[in-house]
Order: structure tokens, then C-alpha cells, then sequence
């Protein structure tokens, strides 16, 4: 029995010790460490800057039913009508503005890290569990049961872990999304450079000039906003020919690096000047309402349809929901690097230095 006792002894003495070594690097940190995640970032604006999306559907009550007390409810609702754009959502778009949609409102903080959601409080609990477990004084049996406790704390946190693996996806879906809105609004201004996008109010006036080669002349049918339409045209084939002898397309962005892409649009929308201002910016929100005052006071540098603002506006609206997308990514990789990579580190010691038998 003696023979027995030492090397369990000895077993339970090593695991004690790297049970202190992980609570001096890492155990004792977790706290500390994951408290930001919970909390909202105040210098966010908690509502979209290039768009107004919302997951709720725009429609109207039919019908309502009064009751006694005077209150009423609606019982039928219209059905949401027909877009006004040709300019549709892509493939899996709506799914990943409506998760983004949550976070602008919570202002950059997930849904499911705020303090009455099922995670907040769960992760919490193990962090001040496995605080108390290494804290605990040397004791022979030590071994016994640490890897059933590990076991357990990970199946508690598997919802935690499908929301890493979702935002993850998220996160490679909307690098995709950029780069096809982006191809999307390129096809349009090549559209614009090569005359074969105009305006439906100018089209007749523009005809008239290209055909002749002088602008039109006043006539007692003709009305100041006729003029008026047909000197605008002419500025904008002159922006056309400016444009097509400059490269006006937007090349690659890279999603990892959101306000460098919003530099590159706007240098191609908004202007070289724009672009520098927006480099010289501290962080990418403040770039990016810099850029919203700029096109709603100036508009862009182009000439451009309808449906190109539109395509432009849904291209910087992803960029803004990708800001947000990546920073739940960030926030869920402190629970998977610290406290999932600490119960993996408990694992692995508990494995190697509780062997004796």
C-alpha cells in the first residue's frame, strides 16, 4: 500500500503544479480579460451611418381589432410590396446584415454577451469556477475528478462555441460580398463611361446635343429647366470623357483592412482628396461619417444613375456591417483563445501528470 500512496501522491504534487503555473499565466487573467467583451463600445453610434436596414419588414395593419379597455391590435398585416430597385439583395446578404444589424444596435457588443443572455452568465461562472479549483490548497486527491469537470464546463460552453463557428463563416461570406458588390458597381460606372447607362430625364436633351454638337437654344416653348437640364447633361459628358481617361474603376478592397477600402472607393466616388482625409482618420467609423457628410453635401464625382448610387450605397453598407461582423469575431476569439484554450491546457496536464498507474 505504501509502493501505492507515493506515486499517486507524486501524481497529484505534479498536477498541483502546473494547476499553480496555469493560474499565475492564465487562470487568474480570465476575468479581466473577458469583462470588455461584455460591454458596449459608448464611442460607437448604435445606428447604421450608410444605411437605414432593418430586420423588420415595412408593411401596414389592414385590419385591427378593438378591445373594451379602447387598445387595439393589428390582425392583418399588408404584404411587403414590390422593391423600387433593380438592385436586389445577393445570395445569404440578408442573413448577414440582419446579425450585423444586432450588434450596430448593441453598439459593437453580440447579442449573446450581454449580461441576460444564457453565455454571459455561463462563461462567467466557469472562469469564477476554475478560479476557486486553482486557488484550492494541495490535497492528495486531486486528480480524481479534474478531468470529468473540464469535460463538463466544455459541453456547458457548446453554444458558445457554434456561435465561434458561425461568426467565423459569417466573417468569409461577407469578404465574399464585398468583392461581388464591389464587380457589381464597377460593371455599372464601365456602363456609365461607355454611354450606355443616361438618365431617363435628360435622355431626349442629351440626344439633341450629341447629335448637333452645340447645346440647344432657347425657344418661347422651351422652359429655364429645360436649359437648366441641358447645360447639366453637357457637364456630365465632360465628367464622362474626364472619367474615361483615368482609371475609375475600384479594384480589389481588402476586408481585413476597411478603412484602406473605404479609402480606395471614395478616391474612385468621392475624390483624391476625400480619400486622403479618410486615410488620415483615426479608425474606421470616423472615416466612414466623414465620408457619409461628404456625399450628402457634395454628392460624388461622377455622373451616375440611380441604381449606381444605390449599388454604391449597398457596397459601404456592407463595409459597415463587415466592421461590425469582424469585431464579434474578436470578442467571441477571447472566449476561444483564453477560456477554451485554458480548460484545453487543464485537459492536457490532468492527462500527462495524472498517469501513475
Amino acid at each position: 500500500p505504501k509502493q501505492l500512496n507515493k506515486p499517486t501522491k507524486n501524481c497529484a504534487q505534479r498536477f498541483y503544479d502546473d494547476l499553480q503555473s496555469l493560474k499565475s499565466t492564465r487562470i487568474s487573467h480570465l476575468r479581466k480579460q473577458l469583462k470588455p467583451i461584455f460591454q458596449k463600445d459608448k464611442k460607437l453610434p448604435g445606428k447604421w451611418i450608410f444605411s437605414s436596414y432593418s430586420s423588420r419588414k415595412k408593411s401596414r395593419c389592414l385590419k385591427y381589432k378593438t378591445y373594451r379597455s379602447g387598445k387595439r391590435k393589428c390582425i392583418r398585416w399588408s404584404k411587403r410590396g414590390k422593391p423600387k430597385s433593380t438592385v436586389t439583395l445577393l445570395e445569404n446578404e440578408k442573413k448577414y446584415l440582419q446579425t450585423a444589424h444586432l450588434m450596430v444596435r448593441h453598439q459593437g457588443r453580440h447579442p449573446d454577451l450581454r449580461p441576460q443572455a444564457p453565455n454571459y452568465w455561463v462563461i462567467n461562472k466557469i472562469a469564477t469556477d476554475l478560479n476557486s479549483y486553482a486557488r484550492q490548497p494541495y490535497y492528495p486527491a486531486l486528480c480524481a475528478g479534474a478531468d470529468r469537470m473540464v469535460d463538463y464546463f466544455e459541453n456547458n460552453l457548446g453554444r458558445a462555441k457554434k456561435h465561434i463557428a458561425y461568426i467565423d463563416d459569417l466573417t468569409a461570406l461577407g469578404a465574399q460580398l464585398i468583392e461581388q458588390r464591389r464587380l457589381n458597381l464597377n460593371q455599372r460606372l464601365t456602363m456609365i463611361d461607355n454611354n450606355e447607362i443616361t438618365s431617363s430625364n435628360n435622355s431626349l436633351t442629351k440626344h439633341q446635343f450629341t447629335q448637333s454638337g452645340t447645346p440647344p437654344i432657347k425657344t418661347r416653348f422651351q422652359s429655364n429647366t429645360d436649359i437648366m437640364l441641358s447645360e447639366k447633361t453637357i457637364n456630365q459628358d465632360h465628367k464622362s470623357q474626364e472619367r474615361r481617361n483615368k482609371n475609375t474603376t475600384i479594384g480589389p478592397l481588402n476586408p481585413n483592412d476597411l478603412k484602406q477600402a473605404l479609402a480606395q472607393i471614395s478616391k474612385v466616388l468621392l475624390g483624391a482628396q476625400m480619400a486622403q482625409t479618410i486615410t488620415a482618420s483615426e479608425g474606421f467609423i470616423p472615416a466612414l461619417k466623414l465620408a457619409k457628410k461628404h456625399y450628402n453635401k457634395h454628392g460624388t464625382k461622377q455622373d451616375m444613375d440611380r441604381e449606381t448610387r444605390i449599388s454604391m450605397k449597398k457596397l459601404l453598407t456592407l463595409l459597415e456591417a463587415h466592421f461590425y461582423i469582424q469585431r464579434s469575431q474578436q470578442q467571441l476569439r477571447v472566449v476561444s483563445i483564453n477560456m477554451l484554450g485554458t480548460l484545453t491546457d487543464l485537459k492536457q496536464a490532468h492527462k500527462i501528470q495524472c498517469q501513475c498507474q
